[in-house]
């Protein structure tokens, strides 16, 4: 199947990235655990030193990704981040042993060095596998990373609680200390290919990529990160609002994860095969896709709220449909937008511009999750307010297309 055929070394990477974020989900879960059962901190403590841990995961990758490019180059980048991963997990062995609160608070620090260090080197060495920038398998190959994502995140939580509960904490943190080590070691064993990222030869056609990026990432990515919180919107809606089980967390989130690993697959394929049969989208046509996928699926939602306000009754299958409709919308624009990273950014500032469009991302996340608990006690606007900006945001799409194309300099 042409749609799962990628480079060489493709598949150590996938196999990298799922142990990682397989290391990092589960741990992120312990941590939570521990600090409530056993260091018996406050809520209000844990929720605050959570918010500014998350934060820092969002501006690392910016250092991260200049020291990649400037100092250790992806591959070096790439084992560090793995190594240092992999420390905080024995870090946090000892402290569950000894309980030492200093040891613990060293755990937060390498998780930050490792995580800021990861996915600029990751996703630089992932788009450097594949020569042409225009290549179709190029986004297939980056939609596909999201598989192991998924497959990582929904099991990794589950395996960690159970350990957790059923033998203690510690044989918790040796499970994912062991997956960031293995992680390290095949990293270690990775050869690094040439940047096929836009040459530095050409600095005004640079300077227009950048341009291009800074816009795509401003007024698509913030909007979709702002939209990636129909998470928090559906769970603060429904739980408020009904008694509908499938609604509550974990189920939820769960079903995101599930639709992740069967849809993944499939636009993997398809965006190859569209390509081979000239059906090819453009990155820009597939973000309007994206959100408009978006629209329809909070449409959806604030259909069901509707209904449930009037008839106490939720169709399980429309909920499940909007479910489908907006992680489908999901794939035409996170992948991609990676990938056009690898596509648009100079050969020395790769790994620098993932993580400024991290941070930009996670900002749009941070303003989107400030909405979710003002948005009321009707919960209309829940709702309202993304359809609004999906909406807003497809015909902004189409009103940039033209100047965006000229500052892409012919990448699709």
């Amino acid at each position: 199947m042409k749609g799962f055929s990628h480079p060489k070394g493709y598949y150590s990477l996938f196999t990298i990235l799922t142990l990682e974020r397989f290391s990092y989900y589960g741990m992120r879960t312990l941590l939570l655990m521990y600090m409530f059962t056993m260091l018996k901190l406050e809520k209000a403590y844990v929720d605050s030193f959570y918010w500014w841990f998350v934060n820092a995961l969002m501006v690392a990758p910016v250092i991260g990704g200049i020291i990649s490019d400037r100092m250790l180059g992806a591959k070096r980048s790439l084992v560090l981040a793995c190594l240092s991963i992999a420390a905080a997990d024995v870090v946090m062995l000892l402290s569950s042993i000894s309980s030492s609160t200093i040891i613990f608070y060293t755990t937060f620090a390498l998780l930050i060095i490792g995580g800021g260090l990861f996915r600029p080197s990751y996703y630089t060495m992932l788009g450097n596998l594949y020569e042409d920038r225009n290549d179709a398998h190029r986004d297939s190959g980056f939609t596909f990373t999201f598989l192991g994502t998924n497959i990582a995140a929904l099991f990794s939580s589950l395996v960690c609680i159970s350990i957790a509960h059923s033998v203690g904490y510690w044989l918790g943190f040796i499970v994912v200390g062991v997956s960031a080590f293995i992680a390290m070691l095949l990293s270690s064993k990775l050869k690094e290919a040439a940047s096929n990222s836009s040459p530095v030869a050409v600095p005004v056609e640079n300077r227009h990529k950048i341009y291009a990026l800074l816009v795509i990432s401003i007024f698509v990515l913030f909007f979709w990160s702002l939209l990636s919180q129909s998470s928090d919107a559906f769970n603060f809606v429904f739980i408020n609002f009904t008694s509908v089980v499938i609604a509550k967390p974990p189920f939820a989130q769960s079903m995101i994860f599930i639709l992740g690993i069967v849809l993944t697959p499939i636009f993997t394929w398809y965006w190859v095969w569209s390509s081979d049969n000239g059906k090819v989208r453009s990155t820009l046509s597939k973000f309007m896709w994206g959100m408009i996928l978006a629209t329809v699926s909070f449409a959806i939602l604030y259909k069901l709220f509707l209904s449930y306000q009037k008839t106490g009754v939720v169709s399980l299958y429309l909920l499940i449909l909007s479910n489908i409709i907006f992680v489908s919308g999901e794939m035409f624009i996170g992948p991609i937008a990676n990938s056009l990273v690898t596509r648009l950014a100079p050969a020395r500032y790769t790994g620098t511009l993932i993580g400024v469009w991290i941070l930009l991302t996670g900002i749009g996340s941070f303003i989107g999750a400030r909405f979710v608990p003002a948005y009321g006690e009707s919960g209309r606007t829940v709702f309202i307010v993304p359809i609004i900006v999906a909406a807003g945001s497809v015909i902004l799409i189409a009103l940039l297309i033209r100047p965006l194309r000229k500052w892409m300099h012919g990448i699709n």
